[in-house]
């Protein structure tokens, strides 16, 4: 099931070819930036995801992360908003995630659960999350509503799970979203391509880091 789609050298041709997928839907959803009414948010950046010795590493991490810190410095520089999402659990708020994979939950103790040290930055606040999505039983909402953030950019891991549902739940809260395909991964090609036509299709704007770069600039 693992596999390395996104490296170093290929994630530029490989981003061309994920996007020449949803060419036609991207045209249909034209969109202006608001670069002061935009958050990024950067979801489960975790060693449990990141570290080779883990049973849950993923391995196009390593392609994504310079790509997140392209955005995530420029972010810092010009003082916009950022979060980090952490996603832990302990057997009462794993709820179905328990069951769904045998009861192997990342609890908050567990060295693993931390953000990367190459994503973490003492100026951003991490949200910890006990579900797939970043919204449910956390005050993510309830941050971005008071900061007056108006479109929110998704990255990180996993593109079909956590990415994908915060993406989902953005979009019928209200925001408009930003899906960065050579900003997030998972497991295997086929699960970030099919999230990337789902979202295109009613939920996200699929772009890419540069893209991004360009409209803040």
């Amino acid at each position: 099931m693992k596999q390395t789609y996104f490296t170093h050298d290929s994630i530029e041709q490989q981003t061309k070819l994920f996007l020449r997928e949803v060419a036609v839907l991207r045209r249909m959803h034209p969109w202006k930036f608001k670069p002061k009414k935009t958050a990024l948010l950067v979801i489960d950046m975790q060693d449990y995801f990141i570290e080779e010795n883990s049973h849950a590493y993923i391995p196009s991490t390593n392609a994504i992360i310079p790509q997140i810190l392209k955005l995530q410095n420029y972010f810092l520089q010009h003082d916009y908003k950022i979060l980090h999402t952490r996603h832990t659990n302990t057997k009462i708020n794993a709820k179905q995630m328990a069951n769904w994979w045998h009861n192997d939950i990342l609890t908050l103790d567990n060295h693993k659960s931390a953000i990367t040290a190459a994503i973490a930055h003492p100026d951003i606040r991490q949200i910890v999350k006990p579900q797939y999505d970043a919204f449910l039983y956390t005050d993510l909402e309830e941050d971005l509503t008071q900061a007056k953030i108006e479109q929110v950019i998704i990255t990180g891991i996993m593109t079909n799970l956590c990415c994908e549902a915060t993406a989902r739940s953005a979009f019928s809260r209200g925001f408009e979203v930003f899906f960065a395909v050579d900003a997030t991964a998972t497991y295997n090609q086929d699960f970030h391509l099919a999230s990337i036509r789902n979202l295109a299709y009613g939920y996200a704007h699929p772009v890419t880091v540069e893209e991004l770069l360009c409209q803040l600039k």
